[in-house]
């Protein structure tokens, strides 16, 4: 999806061919969204700009290709723009990969990367070192997959850490969410390092799942339906648990959730909070062997 909005904005100016694909390339290039001489130009280039450059490209190519309904098969099947070139252009892994190196040759990608790497190395290496810096924290993993209905209200963190496109690290972090609602509030301050996930899903339609990951001290209490047990406990014991009100405190975390159903799973020597996928309708969730209905 990423790219249509400015697939849209080009196409709206109406310009020849020759200026219109000249300007993509020299706004990209070299309007400062994808310089390679500075270590923020580089990270977003790789964070976001080089989807929307991408994304606009293959619109391009599609058009080009006389393809006269992709728009109407991505708005109404979720198949991206990249799907629907492949199913023109069928190639095995190892095309694309020969194909990938012949371009490498090409257009001179060794002297490019050459600087970036360059640029990038003293960055990377921190990223080494801030998760080896992760491994080395006490505690438990608290593993959070944010419900749909939760909106971020506030972040602030002192550095975050691109991993890869779906996974950041963030030190120093302090992050307030919350539903509308207020069935489900969370607020954390001040986390050392935590990991942000995502990932998209474009059927039934589009969204954005977050996870946040990060330690907790094993003497963290859970309040679970009113019931009062300690983080260290409940992992120990190996419990897996559906829940309707569920209160997690601590120094740095305060997490409140009322009156949406969830699942608690301390199974695997960490602890997992999930809500299934039906929240706000009849769900049936099979933990430990017994149905429970919600």
């Amino acid at each position: 999806m990423e790219g249509m909005a400015d697939y849209v904005g080009w196409k709206s100016m109406n310009l020849d061919d020759a200026t219109y694909k000249n300007n993509i390339v020299r706004d990209y290039n070299y309007g400062d969204q994808c310089m390679f001489s500075k270590i923020d130009t580089i990270k977003g280039c790789i964070e976001n700009w080089r989807y929307y450059f991408l994304g606009n490209v293959m619109g391009i190519a599609l058009d080009q290709l006389s393809v006269a309904n992709w728009k109407e098969v991505l708005e109404k099947s979720g198949t991206s723009v990249r799907s629907q070139l492949f199913k023109l252009y069928p190639m095995s892994d190892k095309e694309i990969m020969t194909r990938v190196e012949q371009a490498k040759v090409r257009y001179h990608f060794a002297e490019i990367a050459e600087p970036i790497k360059k640029i990038m190395k003293p960055y990377i290496d921190e990223i080494y070192q801030q998760q080896k810096n992760y491994q080395k924290l006490s505690g438990i993993e608290l593993n959070i997959d944010l419900a749909s209905c939760q909106e971020t209200t506030s972040e602030h963190y002192t550095n975050s850490y691109e991993i890869n496109t779906q996974k950041q690290l963030l030190s120093n972090a302090s992050i307030n969410s919350a539903c509308r609602d207020q069935s489900i509030k969370m607020k954390y301050s001040h986390i050392p390092l935590l990991y942000n996930l995502s990932a998209t899903k474009l059927l039934p339609i589009p969204s954005v799942t977050t996870t946040l990951i990060f330690k907790i001290s094993p003497e963290t209490v859970l309040i679970i339906d009113n019931h009062k047990v300690i983080v260290k406990n409940f992992v120990d014991a190996r419990k897996r648990i559906l829940f309707h009100t569920l209160n997690i405190t601590n120094a740095q975390m305060d997490i409140k959730i009322d009156g949406v159903a969830g699942v608690l799973d301390g199974t695997n020597g960490s602890l997992k909070l999930q809500y299934p996928q039906t929240i706000g309708k009849s769900m049936s969730v099979e933990l430990r062997g017994v149905r429970l209905s919600v």
